[in-house]
């Protein structure tokens, strides 16, 4: 995961607008337990591509790990909205 964040950020510096190196960076980073990094990527995504239930869930995600229960129920619910039929965002519900 290390290897793939810093692959991530290479490619950030190569072209900064480009959303694939943010999402790969978020990722890599929820796999580290770098919390911070993760939301920073998940929020500046969210920015450009609001209507992405995976960005929403994958915010939840990093929520839930920083005990910010309330803010990632409310992203896994727009995750839901987003996506219904997907079962790791109504999991994300239910833990």
């Amino acid at each position: 995961a290390q290897e793939a964040a810093d692959h991530a950020r290479r490619a950030i510096q190569l072209d900064s607008s480009d959303p694939a190196g943010h999402k790969a960076l978020a990722e890599a980073s929820l796999v580290l337990n770098d919390a911070e990094t993760a939301y920073k990527e998940y929020k500046f995504l969210l920015q450009y591509d609001a209507d992405n239930g995976d960005l929403h869930h994958g915010l939840s995600v990093v929520l839930e790990k920083t005990g910010k229960i309330d803010e990632q129920i409310k992203e896994e619910r727009k995750a839901i909205e987003l996506m219904p039929d997907n079962e790791a965002a109504r999991l994300g519900l239910i833990r």
